[in-house]
């Protein structure tokens, strides 16, 4: 079935580079709230521009596709479909196992960013009130303790910037989770902005750092 072997390391090396580049953990590669535009997986483009390194990332991906198919000489499309889907997946699956298998202490705590909300809420001339529900996991058996600030940038929404950066002037807030506990973290403070009226949204990014000095963004 293989007929250059070459080819074949070659390309499954440029699959491990671009897997191992992009692996998701302890920090998340790309931050959910920031890009505008996704191919193959990978975001290529935000609100303030094209992402290079994305794009790059991208044409390994195809040329190591090119390289597996040239390797082959039967089930070049069934084995080059699985390659993409493994490339997409094993990543997030990797990481996400060993978040909810060994890890410990914040590397074990998981954040809900679509059950997660940020209000902005003001009444005439009075200061804006901010309050955010921010929703973790703690899948290991240990209580984790760890403080939490925002991460100041929210693409297309420039007053949610400023606001996020006035809460962490309060920050970092401190939270808590017990053994296999789920939450809601709640953090409520009132800032000086005169930037718009008020507005939400899901999923702001984070950044957590454990009592060991461990820290993971989201």
């Amino acid at each position: 079935m293989i007929i250059h072997k070459g080819y074949l390391i070659t390309s499954l090396s440029l699959f491990f580079v671009v897997m191992a580049l992009n692996f998701p953990f302890p920090h998340a590669t790309y931050q959910s709230g920031v890009h505008s535009m996704v191919v193959l997986g990978i975001p290529v483009s935000t609100a303030d521009g094209i992402m290079w390194f994305g794009w790059l990332y991208v044409a390994m991906i195809v040329a190591a596709v090119v390289f597996l198919v040239k390797a082959l000489d039967k089930y070049k499309l069934r084995l080059a479909l699985l390659s993409l889907l493994l490339v997409n997946v094993m990543p997030i699956a990797t990481a996400s196992a060993f978040e909810r298998t060994v890890a410990s202490g914040v590397y074990a705590v998981s954040y809900d960013s679509s059950a997660s909300v940020c209000e902005f809420n003001r009444s005439g001339n009075e200061r804006m009130k901010a309050e955010c529900e921010l929703t973790f996991t703690n899948h290991s058996d240990e209580a984790v303790f760890f403080t939490l600030s925002f991460m100041e940038r929210y693409s297309g929404y420039k007053e949610f910037n400023e606001i996020l950066s006035l809460l962490n002037e309060y920050g970092p807030f401190e939270a808590s989770l017990d053994g296999s506990e789920r939450k809601v973290v709640s953090i409520s403070a009132e800032v000086e902005s005169s930037g718009f009226d008020g507005g939400s949204f899901n999923g702001p990014n984070l950044k957590i750092e454990g009592d060991d000095g461990k820290t993971r963004t989201y």
